[in-house]
């Protein structure tokens, strides 16, 4: 389903589910306003949380914070990227009002044409003053909106709202089974004369660690960092692993830029530690100064068990910060964001 959040989501023959994350802000901001401007018509009560009379200065904040993290190239950029991918998806099992809207069915170049046009519309989405009044319009003035993001998102409402019925039964049964779940699995708990680790959903956590390489295997040892000329290594011409041949040439020229690691003699990209995180969770990483130093992103999966039970050997994969700078300045040779920084060295 195509949700405000922008993601693409769509299970096939109920086992396959593909699902794309990210899309157009664009498209995102006109739905909220767009269900904003539908739950207006009920009593305050009655209406979806999120789109309350408390929840308004939260909107109008969601509206004044695109004015520091939108650009309409870079959003128009992933949008059509993500289309790319859906459009791979069978078009019987696609959103179908999404998918004839942006010509998903007809050749690429058809599309892009399309989403070109919408994002070169004068758009009110476009001017943060604009954009918070529209928080004020009434249905009745977005349905006679002539904005392309608008008609968009008032043309995928209804299919959207009935999605999100069938979305709301399928959680209700699924937390009513979780309650059930949970109440055998404290009496299994109590008759071991053991407590339930609490629900940490939410809150704040911290996890100390150091990096260092890891023995899986007698004679197999994983070294601490991968390093730039491990992605030239990897390079298979083919997706996932193609690399920009801009890239390819910035590393086999050992430009660097100021990067370097004296240590390993290159730049770092990846490195492991032994901090405990939950697979899929993206996390910071500082060190002892408090700087920061990567993104924990990902565990082993040659360890992917300690999920369940932690195991000694287990490491969580980060990408370098330095990487990070280095893909920045050297290889989009664009510095606007590291002039913000403080960059210790």
């Amino acid at each position: 389903m195509f949700e405000p959040s922008g993601k693409v989501k769509i299970t096939i023959n109920g086992d396959k589910t593909i699902e794309v994350d990210g899309g157009s802000t664009l498209l995102n901001t006109a739905a909220s306003l767009y269900r904003h401007a539908y739950e207006k018509t009920k009593p305050n009560n009655e209406r979806e949380p999120g789109y309350q009379e408390r929840d308004y200065e939260r909107l109008v904040n969601r509206m004044r914070g695109m004015e520091y993290r939108f650009d309409a190239e870079v959003d128009k950029g992933i949008f059509l990227f993500r289309l790319n991918r859906y459009r791979d998806v069978d078009s019987k099992d696609r959103r179908v009002i999404f998918s004839s809207a942006l010509k998903l069915d007809e050749p690429y170049n058809v599309t892009i044409a399309e989403v070109d046009g919408m994002y070169s519309y004068p758009s009110d989405l476009l001017d943060m003053t604009k954009r918070i009044a529209l928080l004020d319009a009434s249905l009745e003035e977005l349905n006679s909106s002539s904005d392309p993001f608008i008609m968009l998102a008032r043309d995928m409402f209804d299919e959207g709202m009935e999605r999100e019925k069938k979305n709301k039964a399928r959680s209700s049964l699924q937390q009513k089974n979780k309650s059930i779940y949970i109440r055998a699995l404290r009496e299994f708990y109590k008759s071991q004369n053991k407590d339930i680790y609490a629900d940490a959903n939410g809150t704040l956590r911290v996890t100390f660690g150091n990096v260092m390489g890891v023995e899986l295997n007698d004679g197999v040892y994983y070294k601490p960092f991968t390093t730039l000329e491990g992605i030239a290594e990897k390079n298979t011409g083919v997706s996932p692993f193609e690399v920009d041949v801009k890239q390819l040439k910035l590393i086999n020229d050992k430009n660097y830029g100021s990067y370097k690691s004296k240590a390993i003699g290159s730049v770092p990209v990846n490195y492991i530690s032994n901090l405990d995180i939950y697979y899929e969770t993206s996390t910071t990483t500082i060190n002892a100064r408090g700087e920061f130093v990567g993104l924990a992103f990902d565990g082993m999966l040659e360890t992917i068990i300690s999920d369940y039970k932690f195991i000694p050997e287990t490491r969580t994969i980060h990408v370098d910060s330095r990487y990070l700078l280095w893909t920045l300045e050297v290889f989009e040779e664009d510095t606007r964001l590291i002039k913000e920084m403080k960059i210790v060295k």
